[in-house]
């Protein structure tokens, strides 16, 4: 295991660490001002995969104590349980234009995805795109900020807006599928059972404080957006994104 670096536009809570297997990953601590930071990272990841999304591999380590250097002025956290998401080797949409995109067809799932968990920051700067020859990947990264807030509450979780959201990303991504695809991808996140994301919820790291309380009214909140919100605000996005479907 090797310590690489930190990535400096996180604040020192973003390292890039190289693994036993050889391969890289970025690896984020428990941080005390951001304390569901890492919840909505290991949850965003869990629906992410469930709805065949394009996102890296994640895995919950624990690293050691001495392998990353972490200041004495901050709120990081050394607790036992770090979340860790593979290194992706690409630009982010800031960086480069998008052309031939393989993965194409998950790219619906990633809107639906970020009007379920209620994900404001799919901005461009959090989707990668890996270059293989002539085509490109898009990635999905950093769900911190999902249901709203990297600190969210239970009041806060049962006020979450049922508005459209404002994403210059979202319609870059629209100019590459089909209102149907859409429809397919709700369809996909409509087969999710609660009793799984009851399970996800359940199973979080002792070390990632969550309330019983927090637990079951992140659960209802899912579930009642996937059932009743995302639907309606999808059909209002998609007269958004195509103008003359209206």
């Amino acid at each position: 295991m090797n310590y690489e670096m930190t990535f400096a536009s996180h604040k020192h809570n973003s390292h890039l660490v190289t693994f036993h297997d050889g391969k890289r990953y970025v690896v984020k601590f428990y941080d005390a001002k951001k304390p569901k930071a890492l919840i909505n990272e290991w949850l965003a990841y869990q629906i992410a995969k469930y709805m065949n999304l394009p996102i890296p591999h994640a895995r919950l380590v624990s690293l050691p104590d001495t392998l990353v250097p972490i200041p004495d002025d901050t709120t990081i956290v050394k607790t036992k349980t770090q979340f860790a998401s593979a290194y992706i080797d690409g630009k982010n949409a800031h960086e480069t234009t998008l052309h031939r995109i393989a993965n194409a067809d998950q790219l619906a799932g990633v809107i639906v995805f970020d009007y379920w968990l209620y994900n404001r920051d799919r901005t461009r700067k959090n989707v990668i795109i890996e270059q293989n020859g002539e085509h490109q990947t898009l990635w999905i990264i950093d769900h911190a900020d999902i249901c709203g807030s990297f600190a969210w509450t239970v009041e806060q979780l049962k006020q979450l807006p049922r508005t459209l959201i404002e994403s210059a990303t979202h319609r870059m991504m629209a100019s590459f599928m089909t209102v149907q695809q859409l429809e397919e991808a709700i369809a996909v996140m409509q087969t999710m059972p609660t009793l799984l994301l009851e399970e996800m919820t359940k199973h979080m790291p002792d070390d990632w404080p969550m309330t019983e309380e927090e637990r079951k009214q992140l659960v209802h909140t899912l579930v009642y957006r996937r059932d009743h919100v995302v639907p309606h605000l999808i059909r209002k996005c998609c007269k958004q994104l195509w103008p003359e479907l209206a």
